[in-house]
């Protein structure tokens, strides 16, 4: 947060450039925090693989993070059918089993406590709390997609061109909403590791609305 405060006041062509990297690191580094209060073992194994004397960070290795499959995952058709083998429950912090039971939940408690706010809490209160993870999933999907190419130089064309200055700060500032969005409702998650009381959690969250991330 404050490389892009001070990106934000830098030329257009360094936001371009560097907007689309700080963007996606908000976005998969609050993924896997929210992936450890939930679950924490899966980061642990991770933080233990990686400290291993032969640990090669040249090759790919299968315990690593994965936004598919750790974040996002394919959708279950039968959820709860006979043959649901526990091994096979995807445990996505976007799969539909997190979703069933434990952000529903959480969402519910929140609106319990919400009082006050802004604009970015009356939005979060009017969203029915079934369709909060497949409106947020189909959002970051978006996200990761969209910073994701202004990364990996895909396009032919001079980087301004179709990422100019309010392209990314417009990308930048709706990644900060989702974080926002999710690390709010996760304070409500009754199982989280680190949660805050709900009034401070709500709290915080109101303040970073007024944050001015990228001037």
């Amino acid at each position: 947060m404050e490389q892009l405060a001070w990106l934000g006041e830098q030329e257009a062509r360094r936001i371009s450039l560097l907007g689309p990297f700080l963007g996606r690191s908000l976005l998969e580094l609050s993924a896997t925090a929210l992936i450890g209060r939930l679950d924490p073992l899966r980061v642990l194994v991770i933080r233990q693989v990686q400290a291993q004397a032969k640990y090669d960070t040249a090759i790919p290795w299968k315990a690593s993070m994965r936004w598919q499959g750790d974040v996002l995952a394919k959708k279950v058709s039968n959820l709860w059918g006979e043959e649901l083998e526990y091994e096979k429950v995807t445990k996505a912090l976007f799969g539909d089993y997190y979703d069933h039971l434990i952000w529903r939940p959480a969402i519910q408690r929140m609106l319990g406590s919400a009082k006050g706010g802004g604009a970015w809490l009356a939005e979060l209160a009017a969203i029915d709390a079934e369709a909060f993870i497949s409106r947020k999933r189909d959002e970051i999907g978006r996200l990761y997609s969209s910073l994701s190419k202004g990364i990996h130089h895909e396009f032919v064309m001079p980087p301004g061109a179709l990422y100019d200055r309010n392209t990314v700060v417009d990308l930048v500032l709706r990644t900060v909403h989702m974080v926002a969005d999710l690390g709010l409702i996760s304070h409500f998650i009754a199982h989280a590791s680190f949660s805050l009381k709900p009034d401070d959690a709500l709290a915080a969250f109101n303040r970073i609305e007024t944050i001015e991330v990228m001037k």
